[in-house]
């Protein structure tokens, strides 16, 4: 049986297309999983900047420096490929720009520090313009009775197939890992590596999303004599102003502000409680990224198939936060079995 009917999407859409869409999460993933969460995270803190008291915190404000890069350019950039009909093209520049800049992580040695950030900074900034440029092709693609099962399924085939992107990124380089200090390579060798696995899984895979993905997009009447930068900000203007009218919708904007921040900073801050509280070595924290990965793409297909009959708001399963909370007040009392064994009860319910 299949997923979803071809009736869902939109006329002249492929259910192919849907799959090179959903192929962009498979290819993306790898970097928020090995660069920003298991792999080059750790190595920042405890090798680039030496275990240094202000390590987590550089860390963190060179993320958060790329995330208001990104809240102040990103609505002009969006603005700018709805009027020129540019998210593919637009897409596949912030694309190579990202695999690039990640790529180059691999010249951090201990000590970049500076080299580190600005990395970081960059390829960060350039994987968020990506999210949102893939993310917009959607409504192009489904029609808007279906939005939450085709999201759902992209995701759970993007995020779930792409959740399992990011896995194969992470599983790949966990071998490599394991091998090199098997044979007394040092983290300083091996980390630069996998910054190259990743970067390549990201770019080949990425292809199949230019591949199939079509940019039905038009350019808008008007525009074609204005400055495309001019143009974009008259846009992003009038939207702002028609958007007041929507309070909730303002409200669902800033509790994605903020439910965002918070997952990132708990992603991060939870691999570094159990590197630090918990011992967990190079398999342990590859596999505390694993298990909710795992569960998280389950959770995502769960949510394409039952958001049609039961409504995406309704669908069961909500409960992440409170297991979140769980986990974290009884982290102390686990061993690091049970703590990957919830880790993966959190990623379903967050999927």
């Amino acid at each position: 049986m299949a997923l979803f009917s071809q009736d869902n999407l939109n006329p002249g859409v492929r259910k192919r297309e849907v799959f090179g869409w959903a192929m962009y999460d498979f290819a993306n993933s790898g970097y928020t999983t090995v660069v920003i969460t298991a792999v080059f995270a750790a190595y920042f803190v405890g090798g680039v900047a030496q275990g240094a008291d202000w390590a987590t915190f550089a860390w963190t404000a060179a993320l958060s420096v790329s995330h208001a890069i990104v809240m102040i350019t990103l609505p002009s950039l969006g603005a700018f490929a709805d009027l020129r009909a540019a998210k593919k093209r637009l897409l596949m520049m912030v694309t190579g720009a990202c695999v690039v800049s990640t790529a180059a992580l691999a010249l951090v040695g201990p000590g970049s520090v500076a080299l580190a950030i600005v990395l970081i900074v960059v390829s960060n900034t350039f994987y968020s313009y990506g999210e949102s440029l893939t993310a917009a092709f959607l409504p192009e693609l489904a029609r808007t009775e279906a939005l939450g099962k085709v999201s759902g399924w992209g995701w759970g085939w993007g995020w779930s197939f792409g959740y399992f992107g990011g896995m194969l990124a992470l599983g790949l380089c966990l071998a490599y890992v394991m091998w090199a200090q098997g044979v007394g390579i040092p983290a300083s060798q091996f980390v630069p590596v996998t910054m190259l696995i990743t970067a390549v899984i990201y770019g080949a895979a990425s292809l199949v999303t230019f591949a199939l993905l079509k940019e039905r997009g038009q350019v808008s009447a008007g525009v074609a004599g204005q400055s495309g930068f001019m143009a974009s900000l008259m846009q992003l203007k009038r939207t702002l102003s028609q958007a007041r009218d929507y309070v909730d919708f303002m409200w669902l904007l800033a509790c994605a502000v903020f439910y965002q921040a918070g997952g990132g900073r708990g992603h991060f801050a939870g691999g570094h409680l159990c590197r630090a509280s918990h011992r967990f070595q190079a398999a342990g924290n590859h596999g505390l990224d694993l298990c909710p990965q795992s569960g998280s793409g389950v959770g995502d297909l769960r949510l394409g198939l039952f958001s049609g009959p039961c409504g995406a708001q309704d669908c069961p399963g909500d409960d992440a936060g409170w297991l979140d909370r769980h986990l974290c007040d009884r982290c102390p009392g686990y061993h690091q079995g049970g703590i990957l064994v919830r880790g993966g009860d959190c990623g379903l319910l967050h999927g």
